[in-house]
């Protein structure tokens, strides 16, 4: 197998990751409400540039405006115009790269590349298209390194931004990878001017500050770079990342408080979050949440001790009780949680109810504890589509204390909490038809029950 080959599998290897974020850089548009900018840069120590309000700013408020300055491919094959869907029908006329059509409405996007591509002979005449690409993990680069080349000005936010190159230079692959990146760019594309420096900047500062859009194209945002990451954040993505993109306030925002998003997904055990953000993203999370061991109350990521304290106090490899001497193995203990995600995701409806009582009996799975809401969530999925009505009670109980745990973790104007609200709204009609039909309740409280659900 050429060695070529073998590096462009290499890098497919290491960069198809759910947390490879290949991005863009852009120009931007600046939401001003009654003439006055709702943002303003912050700096904080230790933290580095943030943002924060300049005013009061109410939920549903679109507090920032972003546009792409350089859109990528992430290491799989897509459309380099429009970055689509490609099936291996269309192609380049030119450099012979796979298209989403003959007639992509976006191909100028493609136009920089496709010249150094066509000289070069650079695409195979055959390509999965469904598998990733190590070939498009470098264009990502190029591109980057072309908008330095072409618009200097424009590229200073790249430059601006860190790349954590002395801690990626630590993982695996990632040296050798860089380098075979310059190489490629200097001897398979001719651009003899990019340095091994140039590669590792725009190559740490993509995994770093990249915006993805499933698993195929990412975007680099110049100001949205500047938001710090939150596990309970204040601000929401409207839409998915595209070239333009919106963020929505989903919390009552103070003046002069920063402004932060999520960069990963934060549902999840403080463990899992901290190591998912320090591997991606090289920093240990210091947020409100991270930073109170009840987690704002709710100790989602901690058993309860039979004392009535909880697991949160990390001693090296176990877990002690801040109400008293008792300790448990961290080990132990996740893999009982494990287990028990496990036989969620392949429960039933029946089996679900079964379980949220089996394990709201032992003292450790309190009601809020992250594996206890994974199972309200499968149970409220499952009852609102279906006809059957045994567990409508279980589900509407079990749903408040869901929503609950969502307020505090995902906001007020949260897509989550609204989501859970609307499956709430289907299980409760579902509860009061039942209640109706079952001679539970009255014609008229069912009228006045159904009124009050909107």
């Amino acid at each position: 197998v050429p060695p070529g080959r073998i590096c462009l599998s290499l890098l497919s290897y290491y960069l198809h990751s759910p947390y490879c974020l290949l991005p863009i850089v852009s120009s931007f548009t600046l939401v001003r409400m009654e003439g006055v900018l709702l943002w303003e840069p912050d700096y904080q120590e230790g933290v580095g540039r943030t943002i924060k309000a300049t005013r009061d700013i109410m939920i549903g408020e679109i507090v920032l405006e972003d546009s792409a300055l350089l859109a990528v491919p992430d290491g799989f094959p897509v459309c380099l115009g429009c970055l689509g869907r490609v099936d291996g029908t269309s192609f380049c006329a030119r450099c012979g790269c796979p298209l989403c059509s003959d007639d992509c409405g976006e191909l100028s996007a493609h136009g920089t590349e496709c010249e150094l591509l066509a000289v070069n002979k650079v695409f195979p005449p055959t390509m999965n298209c469904g598998a990733p690409h190590g070939l498009y993990a470098v264009l990502a680069v190029v591109r980057a390194l072309l908008l330095k080349r072409d618009h200097p000005k424009d590229y200073q936010a790249i430059e601006d931004l860190m790349d954590h190159w002395e801690e990626r230079r630590k993982e695996k692959g990632v040296v050798e990878m860089v380098r075979f990146m310059g190489a490629f760019c200097r001897n398979k594309l001719g651009m003899d001017w990019v340095t091994d420096t140039d590669v590792r900047h725009a190559f740490g500062v993509l995994k770093t500050n990249g915006v993805g859009h499933g698993s195929k194209k990412c975007f680099l945002y110049p100001n949205l770079s500047l938001i710090s990451h939150s596990c309970t954040a204040n601000l929401d993505m409207v839409d998915r990342p595209a070239r333009t993109v919106q963020l929505v306030a989903k919390r009552m925002i103070k003046m002069g408080e920063e402004l932060t998003w999520s960069y990963t997904k934060f549902m999840e055990p403080l463990p899992k979050l901290q190591a998912t953000l320090s591997h991606n993203w090289m920093f240990t999370c210091q947020c409100s949440r991270c930073s109170d061991p009840s987690e704002h109350g709710l100790y989602f990521s901690s058993q309860k001790c039979d004392c009535g304290g909880y697991f949160t106090k990390r001693r090296l490899e176990m877990y002690q009780c801040d109400g008293c001497e008792n300790v448990v193995e961290d080990e132990k203990m996740r893999m009982e949680e494990r287990n028990i995600l496990k036989e969620v995701a392949e429960a039933g409806q029946d089996e679900l109810a079964d379980m949220i009582e089996k394990l709201l009996g032992q003292e450790h799975f309190h009601p809020t504890h992250h594996v206890m809401f994974r199972l309200y969530s499968r149970l409220l999925e499952s009852v609102a589509r279906t006809d059957k009505t045994d567990n409508l009670p279980a589900a509407v109980k079990h749903g408040e204390t869901l929503l609950n745990i969502l307020l505090v973790m995902d906001g007020e104007g949260g897509k989550i909490v609204k989501k859970c609200k609307e499956l709430l709204k289907v299980i409760r009609y579902k509860d009061l038809v039942r209640r109706r039909e079952e001679g539970g309740i009255s014609q008229d409280f069912f009228n006045k029950m159904l009124k009050d659900l909107g």
